[in-house]
């Protein structure tokens, strides 16, 4: 908050004591808190107010800035971030190759401190270390108001990656745009795998896209003699028609309308 905005902060603070029923705080306190709040942003010092006037455990006492504090820090922690025994659990399981995981810049980048130490052998300080390191790192995101950022980290064994990436979608950790691009890049040259269509609309979408198939192959076998580019064209084309393919399965999947 800056200075022009304490004359809104004193008529919020107000209010909110007009609210718990309490007698409006004089000039002088309210610029003792409003120096204390400094930091804050005007929207966050709204939304911390109202969230402690709903707080069933301290909503009937007159708010001071520990209050908003308090509010304040119980938004940071519900801003989806793991503990840090569940990110060292997602950071070890990573350590599979094989294994398609959704970790986050913070697991990442804690993790990539304490590397050298697991590299050495020694799990138990490594694990130590990395709650430590991790703890800073959500603190220091959290203090920078840095929004969570989820992320696959692909294993080899291609058949886990499908369910992997749909239940980071339906927990909410990656957007379904994103899912379903992601999907269709590891369908699109497997189509024998996709499950024929129930509507009427996909089946004809489905015919649509193999007589386009068909087109191509044949125009493909004509002009075989084309020039590079031309061929590159139609590649592109193809991996087009085949990533449109993939979507279907991908809409079927994450029960799009």
């Amino acid at each position: 908050m800056v200075k022009n905005d304490f004359d809104s902060f004193s008529q919020m603070l107000d209010s909110a004591y007009e609210a718990v029923g309490k007698q409006a705080m004089g000039s002088a306190g309210k610029a003792i808190v409003f120096r204390s709040l400094s930091d804050v942003s005007m929207e966050d010092f709204g939304a911390a107010l109202t969230a402690h006037l709903s707080d069933p455990s301290c909503g009937m006492f007159a708010p001071t800035a520990a209050h908003i504090r308090s509010q304040l820090a119980k938004f940071a922690e519900a801003d989806g971030r793991p503990g840090a025994d569940e990110a060292w659990a997602i950071a070890l399981s990573g350590q599979d190759e094989g294994r398609t995981i959704i970790t986050n810049d913070d697991i990442a980048a804690a993790f990539t401190a304490i590397r050298p130490i697991l590299d050495a052998g020694d799990e138990v300080g490594a694990r130590m270390a990395f709650l430590q390191a991790y703890r800073r790192v959500v603190a220091e995101a959290r203090a920078a108001k840095t929004a969570l950022r989820w992320w696959p980290s692909l294993g080899c064994d291609k058949k886990s990656r499908e369910p992997v990436l749909l239940e980071a979608y339906r927990t909410g950790k990656l957007p379904r745009a994103q899912v379903a691009g992601w999907i269709a890049d590891i369908r699109a040259g497997d189509l024998k795998a996709l499950p024929p269509t129930v509507s009427k609309e996909a089946a004809l979408n489905r015919d649509q896209v193999r007589q386009k198939l068909r087109e191509l192959v044949e125009l493909l076998s004509m002009e075989r003699a084309a020039k590079a580019d031309d061929f590159a064209q139609w590649e592109n084309d193809r991996k087009a028609l085949l990533a449109a393919q993939a979507a279907e399965k991908v809409d079927q999947l994450l029960g799009a309308a």
